[in-house]
């Protein structure tokens, strides 16, 4: 049965995801396919892959996978009665300019509160764990950082922080460095983008620069795809692409995720392979296992998780720390379950079938929606790339899940940055030598 549910999934999963990137390139249900294979082989790697309690929760992947597609196409076939006879995107195109000068104006607002707010963070919690060991790194010695680490739950307003250090800090001066085509003040721009990478290193979490560094791919995919816009040199790539490997190694060493003696650089490497490909698997399957022997609870837990939302505490005890608690004897940490998990333990079947199927529909109107904004910019495909990765990268935990990654700050930020601020860009809709023709390859994606 283990090798039958391998090929059904594989069947199911590997060829549609294919079809469905080589017709829509980066969207959100195409990140999360993606995911989903990496969660899924990776279950069926783990130490307990092969075990009665592995298989069940690895059955339920082809399961929720196949409603998802099903969801995606319901949501084409919709499309394609509200463009009408037409197949193409109406009215997608794309305008080479910068922002409007209401649109770089709040920019500034939202980077320097962004700053301010790091700032305080930062001050508040007493030290920066990056710059901590990457001093270590270079002067030769291993420092175990993971202490001081929790000196930042105390800081009030973390979550709220969080949101403007590793989200909207990250994309703004992002675009300043790479995605602005005027060439004046570059250097104090590179000046916020390396403040940018301190305040998103400093607590020594790794999942946020990993999901940036993927922002950053997609959105250079996107626009050399798309619309033949390089906006930085190979050189550059090089350069870059080593230094958040190095960055990364320095993390790990520094949250002692590495033994203290032997080669300590690749182990960093391995127990970061070994995070992107099995922890969140190994940890699936304890979460799986403990949420079957539980009553269905009806939705209560995601009820509870998006309490937390508002300020102050429900004292809710929730799965992800029960999880974390069994595989590692305290409540410090979170082991967050795998969606399907969630989704079972929240609603049964309901949540493996009907939830995933909409959760297909809603994945591909929201690219519909996306792309069908006339007059975008460079600074509008980086927010579209934001909202693409992390979308696509829920495949743990809560619906929670969302705000906190981010995926409510994007919106946010889109509507203030094209809704609010005045563009002006529909002066310039008109031919010129900066404007790329609707007929490119992003608007040709059919519905």
């Amino acid at each position: 049965m283990f090798a039958i549910t391998i090929l059904i999934f594989t069947a199911i999963v590997v060829p549609y995801t294919i079809y469905y990137f080589k017709r829509y390139r980066i969207t959100p249900a195409t990140i999360f396919l993606l995911m989903q294979m990496n969660m899924f082989y990776g279950i069926c790697m783990a130490p307990k892959g092969q075990t009665a309690i592995a298989l069940k929760l690895e059955m339920i992947y082809p399961v929720a996978c196949l409603c998802f597609i099903l969801g995606i196409e319901l949501a084409v076939k919709i499309g394609k009665k509200r463009s009408g006879a037409g197949v193409y995107l109406n009215g997608s195109d794309f305008i080479d300019r910068d922002p409007s000068t209401q649109q770089m104006v709040m920019l500034w607002i939202i980077i320097i509160v962004s700053l301010l707010a790091c700032t305080y963070f930062f001050v508040a919690g007493g030290i920066n764990v990056f710059l901590r060991s990457l001093q270590d790194f270079f002067s030769g010695s291993a420092e175990d950082y993971s202490n001081e680490r929790e000196q930042y739950f105390s800081v009030k307003g973390t979550g709220y922080i969080y949101q403007f250090r590793a989200i909207l800090l990250p994309i703004l001066a992002t675009f300043l460095v790479f995605g602005l085509k005027r060439k004046k003040h570059k250097f104090f721009f590179w000046m916020i983008f390396a403040l940018m990478v301190v305040f998103l290193l400093g607590t020594g979490q790794r999942n946020a620069f990993v999901f940036y560094i993927a922002i950053v791919l997609a959105y250079i995919y996107m626009l050399k795809s798309y619309y033949n816009i390089r906006i930085m040199k190979k050189s550059q790539m090089v350069i870059l692409g080593l230094s958040a490997v190095l960055f990364m190694i320095v993390l790990t060493i520094g949250n002692g995720r590495v033994a203290s003696e032997g080669n300590s650089v690749s182990a960093a490497i391995l127990s970061i392979i070994e995070r992107l490909f099995a922890v969140n698997q190994r940890t699936a399957i304890v979460a799986f296992e403990y949420i079957n022997a539980q009553p269905t609870v009806w939705g209560y837990d995601w009820l509870m998780m998006m309490a937390d939302i508002l300020p102050g505490k429900s004292g809710y005890l929730s799965v992800d720390r029960i999880v974390y608690y069994i595989a590692y004897g305290t409540y410090s940490g979170t082991g967050p379950p795998d969606l399907w998990t969630s989704a079972w333990y929240n609603f049964k079947y309901l949540g493996i079938t009907v939830f995933p199927f909409f959760m297909g529909m809603m994945y591909h109107f929201c690219y519909q929606k996306m792309t069908s904004k006339i007059n975008k910019n460079r600074l509008y495909i980086l927010i579209y790339a934001a909202l693409c990765i992390y979308l696509g990268i829920w495949c743990y935990g809560t619906p929670m899940t969302l705000f906190n990654n981010g995926v409510v700050s994007i919106i946010i930020l889109r509507w203030v940055m094209f809704t609010v601020a005045p563009t002006k860009l529909h002066r310039y809709r008109k031919l010129s030598e900066q404007t790329v023709s609707v007929n490119t390859q992003f608007v040709k994606r059919r519905y």
